[in-house]
């Protein structure tokens, strides 16, 4: 069953997580206990599918979960990624009449990662230079990457699974903390973002808990809470997230305000704003105002903003770890097809903002593509916009404007975000 899912994403592109979750909602015989175990087992066959695929004589053939091969994928997915699937691992073992000396610790390093590469190898009699490490991401995003990028620790990063990030909101962290506790989990907190906590132990209940429903706190990945952090938001200001999606980062802005002034959420996709209403409902803010966005022709009004936030739609490289699909079915050619976009939205974003006002970039995409190339852009077709040096949220070290979160720097998304002045 988990082979004919994996199959669909592979040849469709479509996202692995709406995949599953249209399989759980056709198959309510699973319980939380084997829905948690089939969906980990799910995501770790993506997660090491670079190294994985070479396990199948065909990758472009369906697995059959009937052969040796389709259940070497699945042990194999098992093995490295640590999945808790002690019950059925011994009959796989069986099936594959082989013993096992795969590390069965998370992944820290590239070097354990090389050490894996040899085990799974030897195990599964492979050629051990198909297992090199940067093959666990597609080979186009290397070029696609800046100088700075630690690519050993990116490496390491993408094969672990990532903690969820929440945001507190309306109160206290340290409440919020405590009454999780109360309830069985194990925040941690940022020691560096004031509203962050991450938990490794995240359950379905989550949602149901009254710290949610009450709006005490929103899933928001620490990288994301850069970006509202970047835009430093004021009491009684006027902002346009123009990109807004289900609004989480409208929701940010609204609490740094205080609940006063005004933030404008507007998107294209109207079903992600009545998300936004009902979010925005749920925390008490009542200074959000949708509106969707139709046309080319902006729908605010021009230089009538303090902040304009552009969080652009993007390959979304950053998120690899949450959505580890998206390294086999996002192709090469998307970074400049979507590079044109964003320009163009960026360009026509900026029409929102006052004199003397700023102008917040941001995507979740590692490529340079998308980032500084169209930030470059701008600056060369726009002479009313410069770069607003502002302290890196997560370090306090002085930028030129431009920050990189990567991965690797707090266990979370990897996202590039620029603020702008505009000038003129």
């Amino acid at each position: 069953m988990v082979h004919q899912q994996i199959r669909i994403v592979l040849e469709t592109g479509k996202p692995a997580d709406r995949i599953l979750a249209a399989f759980f909602r056709q198959n309510r015989k699973f319980g939380s206990t084997d829905r948690r175990l089939i969906s980990t087992l799910y995501f770790a066959v993506f997660r090491w599918w670079g190294w994985l695929q070479h396990i199948v004589p065909d990758p472009t053939r369906p697995i059959d979960p009937h052969t040796t091969t389709g259940l070497a994928v699945l042990y194999g997915a098992c093995l490295l990624d640590d999945v808790p699937a002690s019950s059925i691992l011994p009959i796989w073992r069986d099936e594959l009449k082989h013993d096992y000396d795969l590390p069965k610790e998370t992944p820290q390093r590239v070097d354990c990662l090389v050490q894996s590469a040899k085990s799974l190898s030897r195990f599964f009699r492979m050629v051990p230079d198909s297992l090199q490490p940067r093959s666990l991401l597609p080979e186009w995003i290397w070029d696609n990457l800046p100088a700075n990028c630690d690519h050993d620790r990116l490496l390491a990063i993408c094969q672990q699974r990532p903690p969820l990030w929440l945001r507190a909101q309306g109160g206290s962290r340290e409440a919020l903390v405590t009454d999780l506790k109360a309830h069985g989990f194990k925040p941690q907190i940022s020691e560096t973002v004031d509203a962050a906590l991450a938990l490794r132990d995240a359950r379905p209940n989550l949602y149901e808990l009254s710290e949610f429903t009450d709006g005490r706190f929103e899933v928001q990945d620490l990288a994301s809470q850069v970006i509202g952090l970047v835009c430093a938001a004021e009491p009684k200001q006027r902002w346009w997230d123009a990109c807004a999606g289900a609004g989480g980062k409208s929701l940010q802005l609204a609490s740094m305000m205080a609940n006063t002034g005004t933030v404008v959420a507007t998107d294209i996709r109207e079903y992600k704003l009545l998300a936004l209403k009902k979010r925005s409902r749920r925390g008490r803010l009542h200074n959000i105002r949708t509106r969707a966005w139709k046309g080319r022709a902006i729908p605010v009004q021009a230089a009538n903003f303090d902040g304009v936030l552009v969080d652009a739609p993007c390959t979304c490289s950053g998120v690899w770890r949450r959505s580890p699909d998206a390294r086999w079915t996002t192709p090469p050619t998307e970074v400049q097809k979507i590079a044109e976009l964003q320009a163009d939205i960026l360009q026509r974003a900026a029409a929102g903002v006052r004199p003397g006002g700023c102008l917040v970039y941001a995507t979740c995409s590692l490529c340079t593509g998308e980032n500084e190339a169209v930030i470059q852009q701008l600056l060369e077709t726009n002479s009313a916009f410069t770069l607003d040096p502002t302290p890196h949220p997560l370090t306090g070290e002085a930028t030129d404007g431009t920050i990189r979160v990567w991965p690797y720097d707090a266990d979370c998304d990897g996202v590039f975000v620029a603020r702008l002045r505009r000038t003129e």
